[in-house]
């Protein structure tokens, strides 16, 4: 299922890191070999998912900003410069603000981001899609979206 040995070396060792990091909950585990391989098949789907998004190519909000002028009828987020993104960041809440900084600016991985705020991954992608929706209101305007 791997494009290479070296993948499939990589998936292995962070499945047993992943376990040995489990430490004293390890003993209360019932079935180890169901559990390995529940946490194998998490990290299959991480490596799936990052390949997608490297065959994808960076998000808009990830992309360096230039400063040629789009055309007229280019998408509206094209037209944002990297200072009023910037100046829209520090408007944002400071979670939200932290963690859309360490992923977007600073290119940091969400379990990076996650072991540097002593935060669970899961909140570090919620707080990245909130920060997204609360920029795209105030860089482009329009209503609030609900839940925000």
């Amino acid at each position: 299922m791997c494009a290479s040995e070296a993948d499939a070396a990589d998936v292995v060792q962070d499945t047993l890191e992943s376990a040995l990091q489990a430490g004293d909950r390890l003993r209360a585990v019932e079935n180890l070999q169901a559990w390995l391989v529940t946490i194998l098949h998490r990290r299959m789907i991480d490596l799936f998912r990052k390949r997608e998004r490297e065959q994808l190519g960076d998000p808009p909000d990830e992309v360096e900003m230039t400063q040629d002028t789009p055309p007229a009828d280019a998408p509206l987020w094209t037209r944002i410069d990297g200072a009023q993104l910037r100046a829209a960041v520090e408007r944002l809440e400071p979670d939200f603000r932290e963690v859309f900084t360490l992923h977007a600016f600073e290119r940091r991985s969400y379990r990076d981001i996650a072991a540097a705020l002593a935060i669970p991954q899961a909140t570090v992608g919620t707080r990245l899609l909130r920060a997204r929706r609360k920029l795209r209101v105030l860089l482009l305007g329009g209503p609030e979206e609900v839940g925000t």
